[in-house]
């Protein structure tokens, strides 16, 4: 309940709303009373959002009638969210075509009046399918697409339509990986004695208490969704890129070497998985069938 306070000053006297302070409104919560006059205003307050842990002022009347929820993150998630439902609505060559415009250097409004659609919806759509080729440079479709590309005789048309991408998207991606092999040079040695030194030791590694001998351990190198994650992760992807171009042979090695060690660490263990399953499979028909024989028994006594 709020308390007044004789401020000095003549008419009715100021509320004490510190009681209010570390209540938690809607997604907010108050951290402070603003000092100062409320008339027309009312009290304001100090609050942090909860969503994204920023300070912001507001009235205590809007927080608790619901008027005001956040520091303005949740319209704009909302705003994002709604512009994800418009580009959801457009088709997959609609989205293609808006990221070609700007991959082509087209101004930003002169695309979108082409397109026909707003501004906002014309970015949102940009942003979508640059994800969408973010992630195949993440999993690996890239270089798979590279290394199509190299081949002889072949064409990013016909590349692209393979794996259902325009050439632009075949050209951006393509670009993007020669850069990367680019570099190759400057960290090709520190990747491939990285490599052997791990190599080297889960080879003699004989503790069973961290993995298995001769494997990794799963804080080390896991599969989960179809990614490779853990701690060498980036190690295996950054190795598997350099293995898609020109190499010294001894670098090469080590590279494979490690490479080969992951891939039979995880079929391994994805078949003792299989096996454990089909294990538990079987005692659970086991069990069951003991239980049906158990109710038999009872219900009809010899």
């Amino acid at each position: 309940m709020a308390i007044p306070l004789n401020t000095g000053h003549r008419g009715r006297p100021q509320k004490d709303y510190s009681c209010e302070i570390g209540r938690t409104y809607q997604r907010a919560r108050i951290t402070a009373i603003v000092p100062g006059l409320r008339a027309g205003t009312g009290v304001k307050v100090v609050a942090e959002c909860l969503d994204c842990k920023q300070t912001f002022t507001a009235r205590l009347s809007y927080l608790k009638s619901g008027k005001t929820k956040t520091c303005g993150c949740l319209k704009k998630a909302n705003y994002r969210k709604w512009l994800g439902e418009l580009v959801a609505r457009m088709s997959p060559e609609a989205i293609a075509g808006c990221w070609g415009d700007r991959f082509r250097g087209v101004e930003r409004k002169v695309a979108a009046k082409l397109r026909k659609v707003a501004r906002a919806t014309f970015d949102e759509a940009v942003r979508t399918y640059q994800e969408i080729l973010d992630t195949m440079l993440e999993d690996g479709t890239a270089i798979q697409i590279f290394r199509t590309v190299q081949l002889p005789g072949s064409d990013m048309l016909k590349v692209g339509a393979k794996f259902g991408l325009g050439a632009e998207a075949v050209q951006y991606l393509v670009k993007s990986i020669a850069y990367k092999l680019g570099l190759k040079a400057d960290h090709e040695y520190g990747i491939a004695a990285h490599c052997a030194m791990v190599t080297d030791e889960v080879e003699d590694r004989k503790d069973w208490t961290i993995a298995r001998p001769g494997e990794f351990s799963r804080d080390e190198l896991r599969r989960s969704k179809g990614r490779i994650i853990g701690r060498l992760a980036r190690l295996y992807r950054d190795a598997e890129l350099l293995l898609a171009g020109s190499l010294q042979p001894n670098h090469r090695r080590d590279m494979m070497a490690f490479i080969e060690l992951a891939n039979d660490t995880l079929a391994s263990r994805l078949a003792r998985q299989k096996a454990h399953a089909r294990r538990t499979i079987v005692e659970r028909e086991r069990e069951r069938a003991i239980t049906t024989m158990t109710v038999n028994a009872v219900d009809n006594p010899q």
